[in-house]
């Protein structure tokens, strides 16, 4: 009688039982999601580097494919976004697309499990991860995180085949995945030469082999270039896929830093604002306009000189950080799950209970006991665990750059416990993964008793995220509340003092609203916004004289914003200056050609001076920009009355009422014209 074998009785359950896993964990993502779309603020309004994904997603859905700058961010997830929503999808549709792509990810886990170890590694591996908190968290933001999950999967797989069998179209593969993976997470570029390598090695190390090798890398710059040219077309440099990684080392590596990101003095938080704020300040300390590969390096420079000035202080930094990678719990730079969770935001993110930090431990025991021991055939795995720490290392922790190893610690922790049920045959590594779990799980209470990562320290930021949620919902009443939550606790909140200004503008309570921003300010005197937006109140209180010089900071601050121009131009027309506005207007329409309300306002003051050919013509360019522009067609209306043609006259507010008909003056000028213009029919008379 043939023997049945535990490990038989699990390779004929494994696929039940992941088509079973599958089926659970799909039904508790949705039942999340389904809590998230019905409750939290952030559902509908993302903030940060969400924001700037779905503002960027919807540019390319409406064929804005390209900006005239470089990538600041590696550009797959933005662009197959834009795809998305060209399609019609929305945020729900993002996030169930991004479920999916999570369920997609758990089973190439099982997959790699049970190839790599046993069935009951596969599986439990799969259950893991539909267990852990931060994946399922992911999933309901618009971030890159759950896209690179399934593609570190896809790579991981990719390496896996070839391993077994060293075939030319494997090693396109190979290259192509990693490509991808590399357009969704930049730094997996600079692992593309060692899977050459790798590969190069696995097939014998000879002159075939190192053809295969060849194509390797070929394959993955080919799938790169796409974004390498569009940045050579931008800046006339080389810049292979987003340039953006200076300022990022420079944040990590600063006076002050604590192994998390670091505020450097005069760059802004928003990603898509940290180009200017780059540019600025490296004139300011070289005198130099630069390229976009000079203020790169020069912030790259900086961080170099604080390690360089701080010997005693940087290994304890890297010390830091890669503590922050094995414990790191609460944190989180843009979004915390634990304290959304704690707040009632996530009610049911107990569904997926699992920390990332207990995994951490145990899989480490399993690369150090295992993969290292034969880093020939583990490669894949120390490759694919070592590249997100090694980033966290050199630039600074984030929940976001700790991702991508989760694939990996997932295995290597289902690995862990598979041996650690095998105590008999390895009882030493069986107490290592014991002790590694018992510390993962001691982690969480030492950080509590020395106070480190503490749920509470993100507890502003959170309220500072609803505040601006809830006032791009127009929800203005708990916007205020949320932002005067922010400010109770730290008073300087970067934005808060500015956020809670805008909410008490949209309130009408304009002498408060000047009080707080007069307070961001000073908290943050290099922010040209914020001066601006300063201005805009102390304008609309008649302060002029105070409101110029706002303007004119905002604008010293940033030369090269076409808003902040028109806003300058603007309260220079209030005051008289009607020569230096027009200067200004025409310095916005030479930053945005397509800028319609410089336009516009352009075509009012030089119709004031009287040189109504030129005028119209900004009029009529402010339409090409925007058809729908309805103060253009007023105002070519009341340039073609004044000429005396009523019919051409009639006819742009006839345009502009019907975009607006809601506005009570158009309909009382279209009306009073068509009752009073001489040569009209009675129909004139009857319309009106």
């Amino acid at each position: 009688m043939k023997t049945v074998t535990a490990e038989s009785r699990a390779t004929r359950w494994f696929w039940p039982a992941l088509v079973g896993l599958g089926v659970v964990g799909a039904g508790l993502r949705f039942f999340l999601r389904a809590d998230f779309l019905a409750s939290h603020p952030l559902a509908a309004y993302p903030i940060a580097d969400a924001r700037t994904y779905w503002d960027w997603a919807g540019r390319i859905a409406a064929g804005q494919l390209t900006d005239g700058q470089p990538f600041f961010s590696a550009p797959l997830y933005p662009y197959l976004l834009g795809l998305l929503r060209a399609c019609g999808g929305g945020l729900p549709a993002t996030y169930t697309t991004q479920i999916l792509l999570d369920l997609a990810t758990a089973f190439m886990l099982a997959w790699i499990g049970r190839r790599r170890c046993a069935p009951a590694v596969g599986l439990l591996a799969a259950g893991l991860f539909l267990l852990l908190m931060e994946p399922a968290a992911a999933s309901l933001r618009v971030l890159a995180a759950t896209l690179q999950l399934p593609l570190v999967c896809l790579v991981w797989v990719a390496l896996l085949g070839y391993q077994r069998r060293p075939t030319w179209w494997r090693s396109m593969l190979v290259g192509g995945v990693c490509g991808l993976l590399a357009l969704a997470n930049a730094p997996v570029l600079y692992a593309l030469p060692i899977c050459g390598v790798w590969c190069w090695w696995q097939a014998g190390h000879n002159w075939a082999a190192l053809g295969r090798a060849t194509v390797v890398v070929a394959a993955g710059l080919l799938v790169i270039s796409p974004a390498t040219i569009h940045n050579y077309r931008a800046t006339g440099e080389f810049t292979p896929i987003s340039s953006q990684a200076g300022v990022t080392f420079a944040q990590g590596n600063t006076p002050g830093a604590f192994g998390v990101y670091t505020p450097v003095p005069g760059i802004s938080a928003k990603r898509e604002l940290q180009h200017r704020d780059a540019w600025r300040m490296y004139q300011a300390a070289t005198g130099q306009t630069g390229s976009w590969g000079a203020v790169n390096g020069f912030f790259f420079q900086k961080g170099l000189e604080y390690w360089g000035s701080h010997l005693a202080e940087w290994p304890l930094l890297t010390v830091r950080k890669f503590y922050w990678f094995v414990s790191g719990h609460h944190y989180g730079d843009i979004y915390a799950p634990t304290l959304e969770r704690d707040e009632r935001l996530l009610k049911r993110l107990w569904l997926a209970p699992l920390p990332t930090p207990w995994l951490i431990l145990p899989a480490f025991v399993v690369a150090a006991g295992v993969w290292l021991r034969r880093p020939n055939k583990f490669l894949p795995e120390l490759l694919l665990l070592g590249l997100p720490l090694l980033v966290v290392l050199v630039f600074f922790y984030s929940p976001r750059y700790r991702f991508p190893a989760l694939p990996v610690l997932v295995v290597g922790c289902a690995w862990a416990l598979w041996q650690g049920a095998q105590w008999r045959k390895h009882p030493a590594r069986a107490l290592a993964v014991g002790v590694a779990l018992v510390v993962g799980l001691a982690l969480g209470w030492g950080n509590r008793a020395i106070q480190f990562d503490r749920l509470e320290s993100g507890r502003p930021g959170l309220y500072a995220a609803l505040g601006l949620a809830l006032f791009d919902a127009g929800r203005f009443e708990e916007s205020k509340v949320q932002f005067e939550r922010t400010l109770a606790l730290v008073p300087d909140f970067p934005g808060a003092n500015a956020g809670l200004g805008s909410v008490l503008v949209q309130l009408r309570r304009i002498d408060e609203a000047r009080d707080y921003f007069q307070r961001a300010a000073r908290d943050d005197p290099t922010n040209p916004i914020v001066h601006a937006r300063l201005g805009q109140v102390l304008a609309a209180q008649r302060r002029l004289a105070e409101a110029l010089p706002e303007f004119q900071t905002a604008v010293q601050l940033d030369p090269t914003s076409a808003k902040l121009h028109n806003d300058l131009a603007n309260a220079l027309c209030l005051g008289g200056d009607r020569a230096r506005a027009i200067e200004h207007y025409q310095a916005a329409l030479h930053l945005d050609p397509e800028y319609t309300e410089a336009h516009v306002n352009l075509g009012i003051r030089l119709c004031e001076q009287g040189d109504r050919a030129d005028a119209l013509q900004h009029l009529r360019a402010a339409l090409r920009c925007d058809p729908k522009c309805v103060s253009a067609y007023r105002e070519i209306a009341r340039m073609l009355l004044s000429d005396g043609d009523a019919r051409g006259g009639i006819e742009a507010l006839r345009r502009a009422q019907e975009l607006a008909p809601a506005d009570p003056r158009l309909a009382n000028d279209l009306a009073w014209l068509l009752a009073t213009a001489p040569d009209f029919s009675p129909a004139d008379r009857a319309d009106a």
